[in-house]
């Protein structure tokens, strides 16, 4: 079996490469950086060329390229795709119905989303993780603890919203501002796809421009709610609950994003590969914090802390409780008040936040392991 892997910087790209060889693969690489994720001539030949020359069984790729299912559908080879981010903008493109694409959503909501394409392939994979990689890191690690709290991400801090709030008049920022204010009031789902009504979308029109390419029909509710609304509610609910949460515990943030002004303790972001998990399994409580663009599914993030036997405690989405025992393999919080109140709780009871975190591992070492996942994907390709 010849695989051929677009290589770019998705985090659990190697997870998924090391996993096709560990099932008898031969791994291939595509190289390089399209000028746009729909259409590059250049980048296209490049891989009509590179696909050619390997005679793969298919091209995998995390998440999508509209400019690679063009070149897989010109040289007959099947495009498959696993997405990590939702929703992929991407998506909305002419090529979506090309029928080399075999896309698999670790996202039930942005999965139907695109079944109103006409996209000829579609399947629910979740994420996972590799625990035996985790606990390959670990070996010789320190036990002892680095922090109460723990959130390892971006804040999130340069958004278009706030670069937009200087041209909105007051109706609309009103508006919007309050649309923010009731997404942050909601674990799960997403209220953006409501509250942009026909008149709003005019008034954002007035002051956003929707760019995109020849072959996109993606609209402007869809990009703004993504790409302007989403971003910002993840960084106000990432800033406030960090600021909360650091006056009452031992809080670090691991991130590149500035935290100037904020009462939060800031270090470095730590590299994924060498030292994420040393942090999770250190780290009394870790964090997980969804952005509102996934409508239902589980972030990578999930996956990793428990694979580290880190403790979490998360937001909830609709397919957590499907995957997991809340309140047996992980704690879920629904406010930031809860969140407070949970972690003064399992702060005060290790032997039980421990469990908790055993617990964790384990469901995802049986159940959510890379391996397994990448073999439900083979089966499903019927290779």
């Amino acid at each position: 079996m010849k695989i051929l892997v677009y290589r770019w910087k998705s985090y659990n790209y190697r997870d998924v490469t090391e996993g096709f060889a560990g099932m008898g693969g031969e791994v291939f690489y595509l190289e390089g950086e399209p000028a746009s994720y729909d259409e590059d001539p250049v980048f296209f030949e490049g891989a009509v060329q590179r696909i050619r020359e390997i005679k793969p069984d298919f091209l995998f790729t995390i998440n999508y390229f509209g400019v690679l299912s063009d070149a897989c559908e010109e040289c007959g080879v099947p495009y498959v795709v696993w997405t990590c981010d939702s929703c992929l903008i991407s998506m909305s493109h002419r090529s979506i119905t090309n029928s080399c694409n075999r896309l698999f959503f670790f996202d039930k909501g942005d999965m139907e989303r695109v079944r109103l394409f006409g996209a000829p392939f579609l399947r629910h994979l979740p994420l996972g993780a590799d625990p035996a990689r985790s606990n390959e890191m670990l070996k010789g690690a320190p036990a002892d603890r680095l922090s109460e709290v723990a959130f390892i991400g971006s804040l999130y801090e340069k958004n278009t919203y706030d670069e937009l709030e200087g041209q909105m008049d007051d109706y609309l920022k009103g508006y919007l501002d309050a649309a923010i204010e009731a997404q942050l009031a909601v674990s799960g789902g997403n209220l953006f796809d409501v509250l942009l009504t026909p008149d709003i979308l005019f008034r954002i029109g007035e002051i956003f421009t929707l760019e995109k390419t020849e072959g996109s029909f993606s609209d402007l509710a869809l990009v703004f709610s993504s790409t302007v609304l989403g971003f910002k509610a993840a960084s106000e609910m990432r800033i406030r609950a960090l600021s909360a949460l650091s006056a009452r515990f031992d809080t670090v943030l691991y991130s590149n994003s500035p935290a100037e002004g904020l009462p939060i303790r800031r270090l470095p972001s730590v590299d994924y590969w060498t030292k994420a998990p040393e942090v999770f399994r250190r780290s009394a409580v870790n964090l997980n914090f969804t952005i509102p663009n996934i409508r239902t599914g589980l972030p990578l993030r999930i996956y990793d802390v428990l694979a580290a036997r880190g403790f979490l405690m998360t937001d909830y989405r609709a397919e957590l409780a499907e995957q997991f025992e809340i309140g047996k393999e992980l704690v879920c919080f629904e406010s930031i008040p809860e969140l407070e109140e949970k972690c003064a709780y399992y702060l005060k009871h290790e032997e039980e936040r421990k469990k908790i975190a055993e617990k964790g591992y384990e469901r995802v070492n049986k159940d959510h392991r890379i391996g397994k996942r990448l073999e439900v994907l083979l089966r499903e390709l019927s290779i």
